[in-house]
């Protein structure tokens, strides 16, 4: 066969296969009447209809279904408004941001909620400052969504607005900020957190940030644990903290679990003595490492 023949049918052939892959994408093209449909679903529609309907948006993202979503958000019921952020987030179009960072200052705390609810599903550097200034919204669940959306984020822009709900008088708002801070490794973080073991008024912040403080392997952590287990008169926070101990090395650990062997809660007992069969076992793979 001529070399000129081959290349011919070739491209031919490639065209073909071209041809037939493209159809099915026409052929999938959204149908208008179906994003209409859609839309009109999570504007009024039973639960169960929002969720079906929000989720085959998100898998169509037809920029047709968020400019009518968009539309909804000025609509004159509330409902109607909330449910339109919140099928936005579900949709993860991040061309959807500005609309719902306008819908951060809705004259709705459920608009509020479920607008600070998507912009933490979209994510974004944009979305930072926003959500921080929630943190004063007078509507606690709405302090809690958009300080549970600056969680999700790893910007190290999030971290002011962090610190500053882990001072806040809100107990729901100290306990998402020390859980979320306890998973971040800057220094500032760590002494923040110190800091507010030694004084925070609630024992369930104080012991979420000494969880994380002892994860962590700072040594604050382990002696409030310590503290926590030889004291508390709550024997799951007992509980909590035999547990956590396995991961100290430092002698005064050990010897407030010696002590918790002794604990009037069973479980108690048995987990200290777990706790210490662990650091045993540790401390004699390491003797064995160290060995020439």
């Amino acid at each position: 066969m001529p070399p000129r023949v081959g290349r011919a049918l070739c491209h031919a052939a490639f065209l073909a296969l071209a041809l037939l892959v493209a159809a099915p994408a026409r052929a999938g093209k959204p149908d208008p009447r179906e994003i209409v449909r859609l839309v009109e679903a999570i504007r009024s529609g039973s639960m169960a209809e929002r969720n079906r309907a929000a989720e085959r948006l998100r898998h169509l993202q037809d920029p047709t279904a968020r400019r009518l979503l968009e539309d909804m958000l000025g609509a004159h019921g509330s409902e109607t408004r909330a449910n339109a952020a919140w099928a936005l987030g579900i949709t993860r179009d991040r061309a959807a941001t500005a609309a719902l960072l306008r819908a951060l200052a809705d004259e709705s705390a459920e608009v509020r909620r479920s607008a600070a609810q998507a912009v933490g599903e979209l994510g974004g550097t944009r979305t930072i400052e926003p959500l921080g200034r929630l943190l004063d919204d007078p509507d606690r669940y709405v302090r809690a969504t958009a300080l549970k959306a600056l969680a999700r984020t790893a910007d190290s822009r999030a971290l002011p607005p962090l610190l500053r709900a882990l001072r806040s008088h809100d107990l729901e708002l100290r306990l998402v900020a020390a859980t979320a801070l306890g998973r971040r490794p800057e220094v500032r973080v760590r002494q923040a957190l110190r800091d507010r073991l030694r004084g925070d008024p609630s024992s369930a912040v104080r012991f979420v940030i000494a969880r994380a403080l002892a994860e962590a392997a700072d040594k604050a952590g382990f002696v409030y644990l310590g503290r926590a287990l030889g004291a508390d008169s709550d024997r799951a926070v007992r509980r909590q903290a035999a547990t956590l101990l396995a991961l100290a090395r430092d002698p005064e650990s050990a010897a407030a679990l010696r002590r918790a062997l002794a604990d009037e809660d069973e479980e108690v007992r048995t987990l200290a003595s777990a706790a210490l069969a662990r650091r045993a076992e540790r401390d004699q793979a390491a003797g064995q490492r160290s060995k020439p």
